[in-house]
């Protein structure tokens, strides 16, 4: 939206044009006085011949005379000129405030992201578990915000994707302050003696994957969707997973 002062500089320029306009078309330059029709002629020396018809005139002059040729009106030109500086200045001064507005929401608007995820020892007969830690990076707040997600087991190469159905139902909200760190705890999952080969060999993996959900300060709601895996085609790496090549987003 334009700003009022930039808004006022418009309307002012707007009036003064349309004045100066006004002016020089009410006052235009001066025009030469030509003699009554009733008024005597001076002729010869200084002797005065009466009045007559217009076709009683000598035959040298023109039946119909001619207008005199009028300058330019430079009053209305420099103020159409000034006019128009006037507006394009304004343009650009409001497309650098907007310009300004982007930059600085871009600078201090929170950047939710995940920035570690680990996973349990697949060994463990008893459950598999992960953690996810996200991270404001951003310079301030990032409000009403959820991290929903699951941890499944499925084939190196998912060919439907990952379900809705996994993720967490839990909707709480919390406010993370720019430079905090929060930690999420995907629950157990046990893996069959089957499953844990088959993360080993490479057909099958772990997922852990979800989606950030937050407000920043200036309103707009983000939100930063990930996808990591542990097996398939990317060789086992202890306990730390490794971001697949779909399904991480963000806006």
């Amino acid at each position: 939206m334009i700003s009022r002062r930039m808004l006022g500089a418009i309307v002012l320029a707007a009036l003064v044009a349309s004045n100066g306009i006004a002016q020089s078309q009410q006052h235009p330059g001066a025009q030469p006085q030509t003699a009554a029709s009733g008024s005597p002629a001076l002729i010869g020396n200084g002797q005065t011949s009466p009045p007559g018809p217009v076709g009683n005139r000598a035959e040298g002059n023109s039946k119909t005379e001619r207008e005199p040729a009028r300058d330019p009106d430079w009053s209305t030109i420099l103020t159409a000129g000034l006019l128009f500086a006037t507006m394009a200045l304004a343009f650009f001064g409001f497309c650098q405030i907007v310009i300004m507005r982007r930059t600085a929401r871009r600078q201090l608007r929170a950047y939710v992201f995940v920035t570690t995820a680990e996973i349990g020892d697949i060994e463990d007969p008893k459950n598999v578990h992960a953690s996810v830690s996200i991270k404001n990076s951003g310079q301030t707040p990032a409000y009403d915000l959820i991290n929903r997600g699951a941890i499944t087991f499925g084939e190196a190469r998912l060919p439907e994707g990952l379900w809705a159905e996994d993720k967490d139902a839990s909707l709480s909200k919390s406010a993370l302050g720019p430079g905090e760190v929060l930690s999420k705890y995907f629950g157990a999952r046990p893996l069959t003696p089957e499953q844990r080969a088959a993360v080993r060999s490479g057909t099958h993996a772990v997922y852990v994957y979800g989606e950030i959900l937050y407000k920043d300060a200036f309103g707009t709601r983000r939100y930063s969707r990930y996808r990591f895996m542990h097996g398939g085609e990317v060789a086992v790496r202890n306990r730390q997973l490794v971001v697949c090549e779909e399904g991480n987003e963000a806006n």
